[in-house]
């Protein structure tokens, strides 16, 4: 009780010495606030809309998703499920793209954590043994100095208590996905990722965690590289989804 009255006065103190700022709006914080406002928290709570099971896209109310939504429920998937935080739209958009700017590192590992505590609860129905992060290719974590879906993979796996896994390598470098059509997407990221035997993925569930996923094209490449390496399961998480 009292190192957390010494806490909370520490933090008072800090706040009026050098008064914090939200990392999404930039406002100033009050001082029982760290990282983000009142305001820019409601990014994390939970998303209003119906989604689909399959590929976490916005479906209406009255769609049948036995086979997945319209976006998905003819695409052939190497993952089982989607789960997402929120559309990629608004304010979670302009949060995502900041994220993948040089020195956001401290950006990242807020939103990490931030957004491993709303969607954790997604995994209760399915058991979990690995988190893996989608990779960027080495020129371009070289070029950014971190890889953001990394940091997320990273706060995920804390949240569901289990190791976050580095096996998945990126051996192609590609174009930039939002360039390119959804037929061109596919055709770009095809064989793009490989995953090592000796990662100890075999006969494992696998959660596979990236920022943003819009056509599914590179979690699915992604998937198929887990599945060759032996995932038994494989359930894609993400910060927004872009359709």
């Amino acid at each position: 009780m009292l190192a957390r009255s010494l806490m909370a006065l520490w933090q008072g103190v800090r706040h009026v010495m050098v008064p914090g700022v939200c990392l999404g709006c930039h406002a100033v914080l009050s001082p029982e606030r760290n990282d983000f406002c009142s305001q820019c928290l409601q990014l994390f709570s939970v998303d209003p809309n119906l989604t689909c099971p399959r590929c976490s896209s916005t479906v209406g109310p009255n769609v049948d998703l036995s086979e997945g939504c319209t976006q998905c429920r003819t695409e052939r998937f190497a993952f089982d499920r989607a789960f997402r935080l929120g559309p990629y739209a608004g304010p979670l958009r302009e949060l995502v793209l900041r994220m993948k700017c040089a020195g956001s590192e401290a950006l990242c590992d807020a939103v990490g954590e931030r957004w491993a505590e709303t969607i954790r609860p997604k995994f209760t129905a399915n058991r979990i043994d690995l988190v893996v992060p989608v990779p960027l290719h080495w020129r371009r974590r070289w070029q950014r100095g971190f890889n953001q879906s990394q940091l997320l993979a990273q706060a995920l796996a804390r949240r569901l208590n289990v190791p976050c896994a580095g096996g998945l390598r990126r051996v192609r470098h590609t174009p930039k996905q939002p360039t390119l059509s959804p037929t061109a997407r596919r055709e770009n990221m095809r064989n793009a990722f490989r995953a090592a035997r000796t990662a100890g993925i075999d006969g494992k569930s696998v959660v596979l965690v990236d920022d943003v996923l819009t056509t599914g094209s590179t979690a699915h490449e992604a998937s198929r590289a887990l599945r060759a390496a032996g995932a038994a399961s494989i359930t894609v998480a993400v910060v927004a989804h872009g359709r």
